[in-house]
């Protein structure tokens, strides 16, 4: 905890005297225990819903639920499935929000019957083992169950993501050779993408709970093909009984990559390589029996769906978010004890919680001490930095926004800034989806670093290609090998070449450093280098590196490129949530002070790199305060990464003239 300093609060004589006149003046560690005491919110948070999930408590039933061995090495996440149905099958495994208000909530039993029903109709349709099967939905808990019946059907699952373009979906079933698809929770515009993919039609349609009512309206099939309803099957179809047991080395899941620079990759996943990424987080994470995870990203991303599938291993109870809108009322319902979303919903719930104590403190001894803070950010900042107080803050800030009893905050899949991840104690994972999302993870047996992406996992071996040392510190691009890598890409041998060393090393395209005690730090795409028309080489990663560094907390991401006019790289800046809240005009909390600081900022970081730069080494012609990137602009891809053709073209063709070296989009 910071130390409360004069300039960290408006009024520090306050933390050293009681309200009024009184003829003994408090201690100011008693004034700060009447403070961390002082009751925050005016109104209690909402009370547990009763019929929300309370996890798993008892004594008796825990030592039952720990009962799978882990170690064994041949166990897979099907082994999981048949262990916990007959072990726990009264259990509350899932929460599944319906469309009318009501709760599906599954048993390990219902959810293995189910499994094995919905197994038995894949069968039933003349599929035969090894066959490939999509679902397309957004997540929820029948995504999970249709995912475990084709793996318990003896078949390969291609969950596509829910968001791909029609000719993605279209690229992705023709590559795994789909036979069926199951179609699930969408918005209209996925339905009409679902519609415009020409390949869905000559597919086995399974239509799952919460899909459009008028899904048949809009997606066709031939009549060669069948569509089923999964509740015509579940009450009408046998269970498929028995357990299929697969070898490490079986084909289970082929995942398909973002494509962010080009057409997507189908990652294959065997057993082995799944079970490997998931034992290994679940120890990491010590999950256990008593924890409640939320799941809303897309369990069509490697990171959530490891995250639900550490479960098979070490069982906790999931709840599905209803929708991303009713997000922050479904965390207040559920109350989980690990949550993990990506940077762009921590910043809206970092901005929730933000004014929500700026509000709750006002005109209160608190607030009083951090009335001269201009912004709701500025004032929860100085209070976290006050000693007693600061804890107390903190947990009721979280408390009001339903992570009171969260043990385990994670965030994932970009670069989120330091400035949140301190504030509430938020961990970092990182990983691909070559890796099955398995290579560093924060963890409550490790102290965080912010500015790091967590330690490296205990299953993983790592090392820097052409390493550098640069500002006192090993650099290169980061080799990692593990048991849970992907056996290659789907019909592309070539590619599956590109990406590993003749050692069994992946190259993971990413500049980073790592710590002496393993913590790994990225610097940016090895992918963003290239060559000025000179063929002076320009290390994007370096560039990234010192240039974000002079700006942050308000600069999330950078993207390098070639200035043509001048033969010189240039930099984008994605501001991070702060920094649009701070810098760009249209926000209430814009600061055009501050906006001119940071410009400053960024025109003397660019003279200094360039002071820096030795004969024929680039120098940095300009930076640009980027607009916000969105799939709307096209500037990012389905699953939110940055599409790099996309950016390229868009910075190369902006006419740019200034007279310092920074130019603002926003």
């Amino acid at each position: 905890m910071l130390q409360a300093t004069s300039s960290s609060v408006c009024h520090p004589q306050n933390l050293s005297s009681g309200q009024g006149s009184a003829p003994l003046q408090k201690s100011k560690a008693a004034r700060l225990r009447e403070l961390s005491q002082a009751d925050l919110f005016a109104n209690e948070s909402p009370k547990h819903d009763s019929s929300a999930p309370k996890g798993i408590r008892s004594a008796s039933s825990t030592n039952h639920l720990e009962a799978l061995d882990m170690s064994k090495p041949n166990a897979t996440t099907l082994d999981g499935l048949y262990h916990w149905e007959k072990q726990v099958p009264n259990r509350v495994y899932m929460n599944q929000p319906l469309p009318n208000g009501k709760v599906d909530q599954l048993t390990w039993g219902q959810f293995a019957q189910d499994v094995r029903k919905i197994a038995q109709h894949l069968n039933d349709l003349g599929l035969e083992k090894g066959s490939s099967v999509a679902i397309f939905s957004r997540n929820t808990a029948y995504f999970q169950i249709a995912s475990m019946a084709i793996n318990h059907a003896g078949m390969v699952s291609v969950p596509l993501h829910a968001e791909m373009k029609p000719d993605e979906i279209n690229y992705a079933l023709k590559d795994s050779d789909a036979k069926a698809i199951f179609i699930g929770k969408l918005d209209q515009s996925l339905v009409n993408n679902l519609k415009k993919a020409d390949q869905v039609t000559h597919l086995h349609q399974i239509q799952m709970p919460t899909s459009p009512d008028n899904l048949a309206e809009h997606v066709s099939i031939d009549n060669t093909h069948k569509r089923s309803q999964w509740d015509d099957i579940l009450e009408t179809t046998s269970p498929l009984a028995g357990k299929y047991k697969p070898g490490l080395d079986k084909l289970a899941t082929i995942v398909y990559t973002s494509g962010s620079s080009g057409k997507p990759k189908g990652a294959e996943h065997t057993y082995g390589s799944m079970a490997t990424a998931l034992k290994t987080l679940a120890q990491a994470a010590q999950v256990s029996p008593d924890d409640r995870m939320l799941s809303h990203l897309m369990l069509s991303h490697v990171a959530e769906r490891a995250a639900v599938e550490t479960s098979l291993f070490r069982p906790m109870t999931i709840d599905f978010a209803d929708t991303i809108a009713t997000l922050k009322d479904d965390l207040i319902k559920t109350k989980p004890t690990i949550f993990m979303t990506v940077p762009k919903v921590w910043a809206s719930l970092d901005d929730k919680i933000v004014k929500g104590v700026a509000e709750a403190v006002e005109g209160k001894p608190l607030g009083k001490l951090v009335a001269c803070k201009k912004t709701p950010h500025a004032k929860l900042d100085a209070l976290l930095s006050i000693p007693l107080v600061g804890r107390k803050v903190r947990a009721e800030a979280l408390k009001k926004a339903g992570l009171g009893e969260a043990r385990l905050l994670l965030s994932g899949a970009g670069p989120i800034g330091a400035d949140i991840t301190k504030r509430y104690g938020i961990g970092q994972g990182y990983g691909a989806t070559e890796n099955y999302a398995n290579v560093t993870l924060d963890n409550p047996s490790q102290k965080i670093k912010h500015g790091t992406v967590g330690p490296l996992s205990k299953s993983v071996e790592y090392k820097l290609d052409n390493a550098q040392e640069k500002n006192g510190r090993s650099q290169g691009e980061l080799l990692i090998k593990t048991k849970s890598l992907m056996r290659g890409y789907r019909n592309q041998p070539e590619k599956t070449a590109e990406v590993m060393t003749h050692d069994g090393f992946y190259k993971t395209g990413d500049l980073a450093s790592v710590d002496k005690k393993g913590y790994v730090s990225i610097l940016g795409r090895m992918s963003n280098n290239f060559k000025t028309a000179n063929g002076t080489f320009v290390n994007a990663g370096e560039i990234q590196q010192q240039i974000k560094a002079k700006a942050a907390p308000y600069i999330e991401d950078a993207f390098i490129f070639l200035d043509k006019k001048a033969d010189k790289p240039a930099a984008a800046l994605q501001l991070s949530p702060l920094g649009y809240l701070r810098l760009n005009p249209k926000s209430p909390e814009y600061d055009a002070s501050l906006k001119e600081k940071v410009i400053g900022q960024l025109n003397t970081a660019i003279t200094a790199f360039n002071a820096s730069r030795e004969k024929g080494e680039p120098k940095l012609s300009h930076v640009i305060l980027a607009k916000q990137w969105t799939q709307d602009n096209d500037l990012l891809n389905s699953t939110n990464k940055p599409k790099i053709p996309s950016l390229m073209q868009h910075y190369q063709s902006l006419d740019i003239s200034v007279d310092s070296a920074v130019f603002s989009e926003v």
